[in-house]
């Protein structure tokens, strides 16, 4: 699901500025794959932003455990959004999918979160109160049906 970039089964596995030939989840290490920045070979940040991937978040992001940053808005991502993040996580950025259901209740354990931007998906549900630590600056939730209020 996450192997094809492209919006047709004929287009090749790849990703990147304008769709060039970029490896993707191929053999190499992941810290070689277009969209990937580690740090001491461990991933920190995760962008692919407007890739046209598709299919939902893999479980395994939850095995990386120093990934600060995961940015994969304007794709068509569905599913529900990610349940066991790391929680040094930072920013989290995955407005203009697909993404469906409640924020999980654990995301109040991100106490390191400085920007949620979840907005323009087809996310519902009340918002977990606890989730609003005072580290979070940048709070996107348009476009979405959520009931209930956002704390000062």
């Amino acid at each position: 699901q996450w192997k094809k970039c492209g919006q047709t089964e004929k287009e090749s596995d790849t990703c990147g500025d304008n769709y060039e030939q970029y490896e993707f989840l191929s053999g190499v290490k992941e810290c070689e794959w277009y969209g990937i920045q580690c740090l001491a070979d461990e991933v920190q940040r995760i962008n692919l932003e407007n890739n046209r991937l598709r299919g939902q978040i893999p479980a395994e992001i939850s095995s990386l455990s120093n990934l600060e940053e995961l940015t994969l808005s304007y794709n068509s991502i569905s599913g529900e959004m990610p349940k066991n993040l790391p929680n040094v996580i930072q920013k989290l950025i995955l407005k203009n999918n697909k993404l469906s259901g409640p924020i999980p209740s654990n995301y109040s354990v991100f106490r390191k979160l400085k920007t949620l931007s979840i907005g323009n998906n087809q996310l519902s549900g009340t918002l977990p109160f606890d989730m609003f630590s005072s580290s979070l600056d940048h709070l996107d939730l348009e476009g979405n049906a959520f009931q209930g209020t956002v704390p000062d």
